[in-house]
């Protein structure tokens, strides 16, 4: 029996002869190629699985080392700016600022004073750097030896750089002729004067403090008062009739032609100059002078950013008198609040501990005076016995109404502005 899409049947051939049919070998091949396709994109997914596995693994030891470097760098930043601050303060207290102070002084000055041994007096007896260069003007500035900090933001390295800042002072010298000039235009015409010049120094050199150093003006009253002198001895002369002594038998003297000024001609012009100008002026005669006022200018300079520092962070309580209080005792308050007392004005030290033995702490006092009216609280301690000596030398007051009164202002009141007294 044949037929189309139909096996056929035969008695010698046997079941595993027998070739399966059609449409199991296309079921059985596409179950292959389905269990191949399975089995081979399960493979495929755990190879990618594990190669990309390790590079995350390595990317995450990467970034716990990168942060590790990054917290160890910024310790060791931080160590170091720790440092550079503390030798900062220390460069810049008062046994160690003038090592680090630099004085400038015009050659135009050195050579009037003696440049060789005017820079010997001052580097021998000093601990600064002295220098003679060009400036400006005949003046004498400063600088300062300091350490710039820098932090690289590629590297997170700190680097630092020595180099000298320019102080804002300067004193500007000048020859007794010049500053005689100057005070003879000051008092006929101001426009022309010291004043006015010294407030055009002030606006070609802008935010640096002036003053005038004024050389020799002792000699030169001297020689002003001589030349009066002679003046008077020829008036004299020329009217008794009597002549000079000849040329050869007198020495010649060599005639001034500076400005001639009175005492009270200067003092109008200095007083003005300070009203006007705020600037200062001092008067030196000779080289040893001159190097002690610049000696003292170099100090005070060099202590001025330390004595600012100290000024700005000055405590309430001085750090002698200051008291230690334990935290976990408590001991030490009862000083604290005996050294409160005595910071008020006319509060003695016996007063302070008569008020402490009444009212051992502040909050005992504020407690107090929450229970009373205003006019009893500020009568509160005025009965408060007060004792001074011992023995027979033993006396006793009273706190009285008026301290007693300020005391209950002052931890009462919730005007910042009100008065105690």
């Amino acid at each position: 029996m044949t037929a189309t899409n139909m096996w056929t049947i035969s008695s010698e051939s046997s079941d595993e002869d027998l070739p399966p049919p059609p449409i199991f070998c296309q079921k059985d091949q596409s179950i292959k190629s389905a269990s191949n396709k399975v089995g081979s994109h399960h493979i495929t997914s755990q190879n990618v699985t594990k190669q990309d596995e390790i590079p995350d693994n390595r990317k995450r030891k990467d970034k716990v080392v990168t942060q590790s470097k990054k917290v160890a760098r910024s310790k060791d930043l931080d160590v170091f700016m720790r440092k550079a601050a503390q030798a900062k303060l220390k460069s810049l207290k008062p046994e160690q600022c003038l090592k680090n102070m630099v004085c400038l002084i015009d050659f135009r000055v050195a050579a009037v004073l003696g440049a060789n041994v005017l820079e010997k007096k001052l580097t021998t007896l000093s601990e600064s750097t002295y220098k003679i260069t060009a400036l400006s003007e005949a003046c004498v500035r400063w600088q300062r030896k300091v350490s710039l900090y820098d932090t690289n933001q590629i590297t997170n390295n700190m680097n630092y750089v020595n180099d000298c800042l320019d102080e804002n002072f300067m004193m500007v010298v000048l020859q007794v002729s010049d500053f005689a000039m100057l005070v003879c235009k000051n008092d006929a015409d101001i426009a022309n004067g010291l004043s006015q010049w010294a407030n055009n120094l002030k606006e070609n050199n802008s935010g640096i403090k002036v003053g005038i150093i004024c050389l020799g003006l002792k000699k030169y009253n001297q020689l002003i008062r001589n030349k009066a002198q002679r003046d008077y001895k020829q008036t004299i002369l020329a009217l008794s009739g009597e002549e000079e002594p000849p040329a050869g038998q007198k020495r010649k003297r060599k005639r001034e032609t500076a400005a001639t000024v009175t005492t009270d001609e200067i003092e109008d012009a200095l007083v003005q100059t300070q009203l006007t100008s705020l600037v200062n002026v001092h008067f030196v005669e000779n080289q040893d002078e001159f190097v002690t006022l610049i000696q003292q200018c170099t100090k005070a300079i060099a202590e001025t950013p330390y004595k600012c520092m100290k000024r700005k962070n000055m405590m309430f309580i001085n750090e002698k008198s200051s008291v230690k209080v334990d935290s976990h005792t408590g001991e030490g308050s009862r000083k604290v609040w005996r050294q409160m007392l005595m910071e008020l004005h006319n509060v003695s030290p016996e007063m302070a501990s008569a008020i402490v033995n009444g009212f051992p702490s502040l909050n005992q006092l504020l407690s107090a005076y929450q229970q009373l009216t205003p006019s009893e609280g500020e009568n509160l301690l005025s009965e408060v016995i007060v004792r001074r000596g011992v023995g027979s030398l033993e006396n006793r007051r009273k706190i009285g109404p008026e301290l007693s009164r300020r005391i209950y202002r002052m931890y009462t009141s919730t005007d910042g502005n009100a008065l105690l007294h």
